[in-house]
């Protein structure tokens, strides 16, 4: 048991409901669970643009419960969305706008994160390098998109592609937890 929240999500529509009463029971009440949440769900767009029937409903059912839903758009540059860092931003945001608008259509005023995990994409391996410098100004990037919307903010950073435990896996994990803070993510996800 942990009095934090955690970070969650459903992999069918019925588990929302079972995970929800999870949720009431350790905090007594629906006006209780509202009040003060003990989960933030994470509903997954499909890049590019796409938003499947269970994330739909996840984002629905988590507005109408008053848990905060955390949107996690992940444009892979020059595999799930245009290659620029530019083009990706902006398929992220287009992403996460029409994620927000599901959401506040089903209980406006319902806590979201303005969240994502872009990345470049490595074409000659067929890998996201997310502790590359690309992945981390794009995710910078993104926070700050969120920020000027007036949007708490979710980013996977502090990251490292190291297979060991090493001096790169010190500096990429380092560097990306420092560009998280200084980007002014308010959740951030990934390291550990």
């Amino acid at each position: 048991f942990s009095k934090k929240p955690v970070v969650t999500g459903t992999f069918t529509v019925e588990s929302f409901e079972i995970m929800k009463d999870m949720l009431v029971a350790v905090r007594g009440s629906e006006r209780a669970l509202r009040e003060k949440p003990l989960a933030i769900f994470d509903c997954c767009p499909s890049p590019p643009l796409k938003w499947s029937n269970l994330t739909c409903q996840n984002l629905i059912d988590a507005s109408k419960a008053g848990i905060p839903a955390e949107l996690v758009s992940m444009p892979l540059t020059g595999a799930t969305s245009p290659v620029t860092l530019a083009g990706a931003l902006v398929q992220l945001t287009a992403e996460n706008l029409s994620g927000i608008v599901i959401h506040q259509l089903a209980h406006p005023g319902s806590p979201i994160i303005f969240g994502g995990s872009p990345a470049a994409f490595d074409m000659r391996k067929g890998t996201t390098p997310m502790g590359a410098v690309e992945t981390m100004m794009i995710d910078a990037a993104h926070v700050q998109i969120g920020k000027h919307l007036g949007l708490p903010t979710h980013a996977y950073m502090g990251l490292s592609d190291a297979k060991i435990v090493d001096g790169q896996a010190g500096l990429e994990t380092g560097m990306g937890a420092l560009v998280a803070a200084l980007a002014g993510a308010n959740v951030i996800s990934g390291p550990g």
